[in-house]
């Protein structure tokens, strides 16, 4: 009986062995870091850096490494703006770094909101790096109004600011210059993250405002197929439907006929670039058809993949507006 007791003490429940591990790895980078702004606890960051990694996964790395990688990508996090999205991609070297890996390592800090990390997993995946380990810790930050960093907070703070950290190993890239395409890649897909997640409001209201005025501007449609585009409408607008992209288009039948995208419309992925031209798309005559018939709305798959959330094509919701022809 005292034997199986001895036994009992002498075996540690995961969580145990993840606080042991942590308490050791927040030591060395307390070591490691040197002096610190007043508000900013490396060992507090260390935490809240590491809670969520699964205990198989931290001791298959050595307390240096643990402590290194947390507080590279806390330097990567000493200065970001709102709204701007801090990459780093490289191969950390111990005398350049203060730590090491055999694996290329991404680190990102951004604001915290839907779709980061599934849709820069997406963006690896796509270029053919294989991910070998996933940290993603939202933390509570403080900063100055230059957006440095001035403060870690409780992890259950919800009066600053939630950052996403996303922390990637993958396998290893020596070319340079991949590793700028890839910085450059993820840069793009954090781009349209934001833009779609800012404008997911004034997407829905865009739809409640397709579904309002469609009865009357198509007035001359019979009632039922009126009710059931507005009822589709409707149940996008309730959170049934990811909206990624939103424009308004123009008919122009003069020549060829084309959909000339209308500026200043465009929100999420299909916001106006600086710099590019409005798109515009000739109609073949299958395409013809379909926008000169006198169905509400028009429902397809779209000819590209989508950057944000899941890698599968589009789907296309058109919602036409009438002349007092009745001609879209």
């Amino acid at each position: 009986m005292n034997a199986q007791r001895r036994d009992q003490k002498a075996v540690s429940t995961p969580l145990e062995a993840t606080e042991k591990l942590l308490a050791a790895t927040a030591k060395a980078a307390r070591s490691q870091a040197g002096k610190q702004p007043a508000g900013l606890d490396v060992g507090r960051f260390v935490h809240a850096y590491y809670r969520n990694v699964a205990v198989e996964d931290l001791s298959e790395r050595s307390v240096t490494t643990l402590a290194g990688a947390a507080l590279a990508h806390l330097r990567l996090a000493r200065l970001r703006r709102r709204g701007e999205a801090c990459v780093r991609v490289y191969n950390p070297v111990a005398d350049k770094d203060g730590w090491s890996s055999p694996h290329t390592i991404v680190e990102i800090v951004h604001e915290d909101m839907p779709f980061l990390v599934d849709s820069s997993t997406m963006t690896l995946n796509r270029l053919g790096h294989g991910i070998h380990l996933t940290v993603h810790p939202v933390i509570e930050c403080q900063r100055t109004a230059r957006g440095r960093l001035s403060a870690v907070s409780r992890p259950d703070d919800q009066s600053t600011g939630r950052e996403s950290f996303m922390h990637f190993e993958i396998l290893r890239e020596p070319d340079p210059e991949r590793l700028a395409e890839l910085t450059q890649a993820l840069q793009r897909t954090l781009d349209d993250v934001r833009a779609c997640v800012e404008d997911w409001q004034a997407m829905r209201a865009k739809l409640r405002v397709a579904s309002a005025e469609l009865p009357a501007n198509a007035a001359m449609l019979p009632q039922e197929s009126i009710t059931e585009s507005c009822r589709l409408l409707d149940w996008m607008a309730e959170d049934h439907f990811t909206l990624l992209g939103y424009r308004e288009y123009r008919l122009d039948r003069r020549g060829r006929p084309r959909l000339i995208a209308v500026a200043d419309t465009g929100l999420g992925l299909l916001r106006d670039r600086p710099g590019e031209p409005l798109s515009q798309q000739i109609l073949n005559p299958r395409m013809q058809r379909v926008a000169d018939s006198q169905t509400p709305l028009v429902i397809t798959k779209a000819n590209a993949r989508s950057s944000v959330h899941r890698p599968g094509y589009l789907d296309y919701v058109g919602v036409k507006v009438f002349d007092r022809q009745g001609r879209p």
